[in-house]
């Protein structure tokens, strides 16, 4: 399985969509991650009204601010095709790696002003490293009643919930979080993907404050992918997934603690 294979099935991709590229921005931090998704050429793709089969009708290259892998922002770019159904005209598809009706900014930027240079400022922290135009748009809109600010104040607080110490403090800054989210929600349903985010928080509290009890992080998993790639390098490439899977237990596993203790 090479890396493409790996961010494909990360990306949740599925023909025909294929990850043709990828590139790994050092010159910036944190590093930014790009990836090229292409479609197969002379697919159909399913109508969003009816599902039925369709050729493209035309293509309009588009690119996301996906989750990170590990600690690199993740980028994807590809050319999203619109159906020409015989049924319901000529119609944009939605992608596999792409939520449905996400961040509340695009919805409201359909009708109202919003400040400039907005769309990147959104994505990070307050406190981070912004240039003189982001800044200015994240004070202009933290001064307005759009709903995209009630979005942005609330992804700000649940940052708030990560910095905390200790597991009893995060369960009283989760507590705390949703009870203030709840209270500045407007009920527009413009606002809706915010409210599906406070429920799967909700949801998945017990989950979330696993991190504060758990030993995984961001740091043992790069640690354990050099492992990976140093018994990919002894074995000089490998063919089977389940030799390649033993080896790489052979050395991660403590064998010397466990010879010790016999």
């Amino acid at each position: 399985m090479d890396a493409n294979m790996v961010l494909a099935l990360g990306l949740g991709m599925r023909p025909p969509w294929r990850l043709v590229g990828q590139r790994l921005d050092t010159g910036k931090q944190p590093h930014e991650l790009h990836l090229d998704v292409c479609a197969e050429r002379g697919s159909l793709f399913p109508c969003p009204a009816c599902g039925k089969a369709c050729k493209a009708h035309d293509f309009a290259e588009v690119t996301w601010r996906h989750l990170n892998f590990f600690q690199h922002h993740c980028y994807i770019t590809a050319k999203v095709p619109r159906t020409d159904c015989p049924e319901h005209g000529v119609l944009r598809i939605s992608v596999p790696w792409a939520r449905e009706g996400s961040q509340v900014r695009r919805a409201e930027a359909r009708h109202s002003k919003l400040p400039k240079a907005l769309r990147w400022a959104i994505l990070k922290r307050a406190d981070g490293r912004l240039t003189e135009a982001q800044a200015a748009a994240l004070a202009e809109l933290e001064a307005s009643d759009l709903f995209t600010a009630i979005a942005w104040r609330i992804k700000e607080k649940l940052r708030w919930v990560r910095q905390a110490q200790s597991v009893q403090a995060a369960r009283w800054r989760i507590t705390n979080f949703l009870r203030h989210a709840s209270e500045i929600l407007d009920p527009d349903p413009i606002l809706d993907p915010i409210r599906k985010a406070l429920a799967t928080v909700e949801t998945h509290s017990k989950r979330i404050l696993q991190r504060w009890t758990s030993s995984h992080s961001n740091a043992r998993l790069e640690g354990l992918n050099g492992l990976f790639q140093a018994a990919r390098a002894r074995a000089r490439g490998y063919r089977n997934v389940t030799t390649f899977a033993t080896m790489i237990y052979m050395i991660a596993a403590p064998l010397g603690d466990l010879f010790q203790s016999t």
